[in-house]
């Protein structure tokens, strides 16, 4: 059996799109089912509220907080609490924040931006920042991610501390916010068939798609599939060739071992990022699978009779 292969079609900051080939859908199922729920990142696991005037109740806000997504692009550096060998919160397995606004005029908003990292002298512990994001908005300030909005003479001060672990424990550590694939179309035209309809017919036929996956070229009134990976299994196409009289004027199928994945992040990790530690992660879990068991073990287990 040949090596299952990557192939990036698109890539940028946030998102990435490739197709994985050469294996099944249970593979690539799970590839998606780790990189959802097994992908470590930096997240805040313990708040510490010493000041909240705010509208907000103490745990209404701790929560808000806590899904705040950290950069954890250096994540593979810190241990999990559970493991680490210290008595608590070292530099090795958590990295600690403040936040300490006061409201001087009439309304004072917090953001995400105001909380500090205080992780002096770990120089892992300083790369944990809170994620800022692409401002999308002209003129406004869609970086920054708002916890709560403060009154007049209101104050909030609280200590944060960031600690590893997975989406599996909680959702605050999910690393991606759309992780989803699907089969790699294999779309077929009947040339002779393309030939045999009228210009009106083949106009109508490239419209019917929703997603634009065929042309028309205006210079030889030829149809093509010019956007195969566009299709989305809505079987227009095929409807419309039966309307036609024509049922094998196109073919839709999916090729059963190559799938498109498209991999949105929360920010806290980068995109090619959360797939190679997601492969690490599946290919860990697959080697667990190959190691024998001690069958000695079992030897010294007695059923009863009834069992």
């Amino acid at each position: 059996m040949s090596k299952a292969e990557i192939e990036i079609l698109e890539l940028s900051g946030e998102s990435i799109r490739f197709v994985l080939s050469n294996t099944d859908p249970s593979v690539a199922n799970a590839l998606r089912r780790v990189m959802i729920s097994e992908v470590p990142t930096m997240a805040f696991d313990f708040v510490d509220i010493k000041i909240n005037d705010s509208v907000l109740h103490d745990e209404f806000l701790a929560h808000r907080l806590g899904l705040i997504p950290l950069q954890s692009f250096n994540v593979d550096e810190f241990n999990y609490a559970r493991d680490c060998d210290c008595d608590e919160n070292c530099a090795r397995c958590a990295v600690k924040f403040s936040l300490r606004m006061r409201c001087t005029g009439e309304t004072q908003s917090v953001f995400s931006s105001d909380i500090t990292n205080v992780s002096h002298g770990s120089e892992a512990g300083a790369k944990v920042q809170p994620v800022v994001f692409r401002d999308a908005t002209p003129g406004g300030d869609g970086s920054r991610i708002l916890v709560v909005k403060l009154g007049k003479n209101q104050d909030i001060e609280a200590d944060l501390i960031a600690r590893k672990g997975i989406a599996k424990e909680h959702a605050k550590w999910q690393s991606v916010s759309v992780a989803v694939f699907a089969y790699d179309p294999d779309i077929t035209l009947d040339a002779a068939q393309t030939d045999q309809l009228s210009d009106d017919q083949r106009k109508e036929f490239v419209a019917c798609c929703p997603t634009k996956v065929f042309t028309l070229d205006d210079h030889n009134k030829q149809v093509s599939c010019t956007q195969p990976r566009n299709c989305m299994y809505c079987d227009e196409c095929v409807r419309k060739a039966e309307e036609f009289g024509r049922p094998d004027l196109v073919t839709v199928r999916q090729k059963p071992d190559r799938f498109i994945f498209t991999v949105e992040t929360t920010g806290s990790l980068r995109p090619e990022q959360v797939v190679v530690m997601a492969l690490k992660v599946l290919c860990g879990k697959l080697s667990g699978l190959r190691s024998p068991l001690p069958l000695q073990q079992f030897d010294e287990i007695e059923l009863d009779d009834d069992f």
